[in-house]
């Protein structure tokens, strides 16, 4: 990637936009790239909103791309979802509505062959640990499941039903004022109309929405000596909730956000984090267990970000940032303890 031609504002918005994503879903990215990455995207709010906008075309080119009836309009050099990208790409982005008009009448072919078929929507998926998943519902939402979830779709009655079993989710919701959509975590329910939001179930009972784009609702039932009742609260952009099961209540706050939802984009951001809320994040994504074995460093604050794919790193990068050292290892955990 040519990092002076990616940050250069002067350059038009979504073609750069357009280049970061193509690369970004390549092979050749690497840390030194992410850090490229991330400061042209904090340069300038449009920056954001041009990459999130590209990332859905791209998504959504992920739902037509090998399709037998994209295969009998396009030609063959044309029948993957990067091949799609970079077709639309070289239309030029300095004439954005015909570029956006041609892809348009892509999916409008598509989805004049399909509008007699509603698609089969899956009741079960999950992920396994380590790993990541983009799929697209039948209502054209499309769902991005992080390392070790589950989840259970139900689109029959009049509602649009999924539950969060365990894990992470980001949801692009498909706007249907006719049908909300309703997204039950085991103790928060969310509901939204159409938006983007992410959803962390944890191991002990709490709960963490994120509001990426639109407004959501996040409420749950409190039990009291007089019967049942409802808490609930309207969630902005940039704005979090947490369920806390231990005091039953919801803790609403402004966020950073994309720092929190940084996993689709495969980074692990772990500025503020204790060493051992580091230690619990990072064990999601892998089968081998880190442990503390020292209460005097769970405490240490850690303040670093590390690259999902690659969390063999992690280890030997706080023994350099921090007090620590691994006191014992084998091939299914390690055990940390203070360094002198």
């Amino acid at each position: 990637m040519n990092f002076n031609r990616a940050t250069d504002s002067s350059l038009g918005g979504q073609r750069t936009a357009s280049e970061w994503v193509l690369y970004r879903h390549g092979p050749l990215m690497t840390e030194p790239d992410e850090a490229v990455f991330a400061r042209w995207l904090a340069q300038d709010p449009e920056n954001r909103s041009n990459y999130y906008e590209i990332e859905s075309i791209w998504a959504g080119l992920g739902a037509l791309a090998g399709d037998p009836l994209v295969s009998a309009i396009a030609p063959e050099s044309m029948r993957s979802r990067r091949s799609l990208m970079q077709w639309v790409g070289s239309l030029g982005w300095r004439l954005p509505a015909l570029a956006a008009g041609l892809l348009c009448a892509v999916f409008a072919i598509y989805m004049i062959e399909r509008m007699t078929v509603q698609p089969e929507v899956p009741r079960f998926i999950q992920t396994a640990v380590g790993e990541q998943r983009t799929v697209t519902l039948a209502d054209r939402s499309v769902l991005y499941l992080n390392t070790d979830s589950a989840i259970a779709v139900d689109f029959s009655g009049p509602l649009r039903r999924l539950e969060l079993i365990r894990g992470e989710i980001h949801m692009d919701v498909a706007y249907d004022p006719s049908r909300p959509f309703v997204v039950d975590s085991g103790g928060a329910v969310v509901r939204v109309l159409g938006t983007a939001f992410d959803v962390q179930r944890y191991e002990d009972g709490r709960v963490r929405v994120a509001v990426t784009r639109g407004v959501v609702q996040v409420a749950h039932v409190i039990e009291t000596a007089e019967g049942t009742r409802e808490e609930a609260v309207i969630l902005h952009p940039e704005e979090t909730a947490l369920l806390d099961p231990s005091f039953s209540g919801i803790t609403k706050k402004h966020d950073d956000v994309a720092r929190l939802t940084s996993w689709r984009q495969g980074s692990l951001d772990l500025t503020g984090f204790t060493l051992e809320e580091a230690v619990t994040e990072v064990n999601r994504y892998s089968t081998k267990r880190i442990i503390i074995g020292d209460d005097s460093i769970r405490k240490l604050p850690l303040n670093a970000v590390f690259n999902i794919h690659d969390l063999d790193r992690f280890v030997p990068s706080i023994e350099r940032l921090l007090p620590v050292k691994v006191a014992s290892r084998t091939d299914e955990t390690i055990v940390l303890t203070s360094a002198p």
